[in-house]
């Protein structure tokens, strides 16, 4: 019975491949991109324009002051604009997005939009309540 038992696990470990991989030096380091940090996800935000300083190209939308830069995308009622053809007292509204985690309340926007924005053309999903014709 030793010699049957031996055998049969003779028989299994002989029939099991063994691989072995030797580490690749070569190879490339993970190309895993990281998660992005939600802290640094565009939010949006909305209200009256109480300032707008050219010079610094910032904007103050009710109390928050927000930086604008080259990749600002700028509208108004929905066409292309600059921060020039925006004017105190003006509703805004866009997205805009914090420079980095810890900096002292920093933020960039990324789309502003003044007055209001036109709806698309396009089908509607409402109803229309018609009397029906006898």
């Amino acid at each position: 019975m030793k010699v049957t038992v031996l055998g049969l696990l003779a028989l299994a470990v002989s029939g099991t491949p063994i691989v072995l991989h030797a580490q690749d030096t070569n190879a490339p380091a993970t190309t895993n991109k990281p998660a992005a940090n939600p802290a640094l996800r565009p939010v949006p935000f909305h209200g009256k324009v109480k300032a707008i300083d050219m010079g610094a190209m910032t904007i103050t939308v009710a109390m928050r002051t927000f930086q604008i830069t080259s990749q600002s995308i700028i509208t108004k009622d929905g066409k292309p604009a600059t921060l020039s053809d925006g004017a105190v007292g003006d509703n805004a509204t866009g997205q805009v997005k914090r420079e980095a985690v810890g900096t002292e309340g920093k933020w960039t926007v990324v789309k502003l939009n003044f007055g209001v924005v036109t709806p698309r053309t396009g089908a509607s999903n409402t109803k229309t309540n018609t009397p029906n014709s006898p």
